[in-house]
């Protein structure tokens, strides 16, 4: 991509607001994508980027069953329509131990309450913290953005603000913002957001954690790519050979959760966007002959 913004090889069929339903290895090579209102697109491999939190709804794990329990719980306690995760089905189904290492990975949240005020009042420290409270602030002003003051919400309290309507969240917030700051009193702010990650149907949670049971070894297992063979894919799930290309690997995984290395963050998921596209062109190069002759 240049400067300018043009890209030497564009994308040719860029579909925003389009959910993804079914993703299905076609026996005798290729994939097919169905995507909602039915349409099926034909190819040649996918690339799956979806978050830890849907994959594991898509494979109805209980750590998915109890996500969306909870996201279930805290719409009916706001009032609003439950949204179901946006579950894809894989066809076949996603193998033991992939499904095994979602089990074991669970998705965090971190969730904010972003104010915008028309002057600071606060200092130039980039964290503020309340020994108690729910949450602990963020100074986006001292980075930049002003004017503006986030509320992190401390994790043992990430299910009762889900729970809270916006007006609720805010409320809690400047609450305890002015128990640090006398000047915030009377104060309201210009505008503001509450995420709500963990109810988000497609994300299901902010980025993954590694909780007791769980290894790192779970985001290798996660990453490595799938031929739709049984067989060949335990065998490659257990050697973990994320990288080995061979002919019928048509399903391959990136994201935060696929990167030990840099799990939990915006820069692991483009890491590992750009690993697998390697991974992609070396298994074209390396196969082509044989994929354009496959009937999509």
């Amino acid at each position: 991509i240049h400067d300018s913004g043009a890209d030497d090889k564009p994308l040719r069929d860029v579909r925003l607001g389009t959910r993804v339903t079914r993703v299905e290895l076609v026996e005798g090579g290729g994939c097919r994508v169905m995507v909602d209102g039915g349409e099926v697109i034909g190819c040649h491999a996918v690339l799956c980027t979806l978050p830890l939190g849907v994959l594991q709804a898509s494979a109805d794990t209980q750590a998915g069953r109890e996500s969306e329990a909870a996201s279930r719980k805290a719409a009916a306690a706001r009032g609003v329509a439950h949204h179901p995760p946006a579950s894809v089905q894989f066809v076949p189904q996603l193998p033991p131990f992939k499904v095994q290492a979602l089990e074991k990975l669970r998705m965090g949240t971190e969730n904010r309450v972003a104010m915008l005020f028309n002057k600071p009042f606060w200092g130039d420290e980039h964290f503020l913290r309340l020994k108690h409270g729910a949450f602990s602030f963020f100074n986006n002003h001292a980075l930049g953005l002003e004017g503006v003051l986030s509320a992190w919400v401390k994790p043992a309290h990430v299910a009762c603000l889900e729970a809270m309507t916006d007006e609720q969240a805010l409320a809690a917030a400047l609450a305890e913002l002015r128990k640090m700051y006398p000047a915030a009193r009377g104060v309201e702010p210009e505008d503001y957001e509450v995420t709500r990650w963990a109810s988000d149907p497609f994300s299901m949670g902010a980025y993954s954690c590694v909780p007791v049971g769980a290894s790192r070894a779970d985001y290798d297992r996660l990453a490595v790519p799938l031929t739709g063979d049984a067989g060949v894919d335990a065998k490659a799930g257990s050697a973990l050979q994320g990288s080995a290309t061979q002919p019928t690997q048509r399903v391959y995984f990136a994201g935060e959760a696929t990167y030990k290395e840099d799990s939990y963050t915006v820069h692991g998921a483009l890491l590992s966007g750009m690993r697998e596209a390697r991974g992609i062109a070396k298994w074209w190069l390396e196969n082509a002959e044989e994929a354009i002759r496959w009937q999509l």
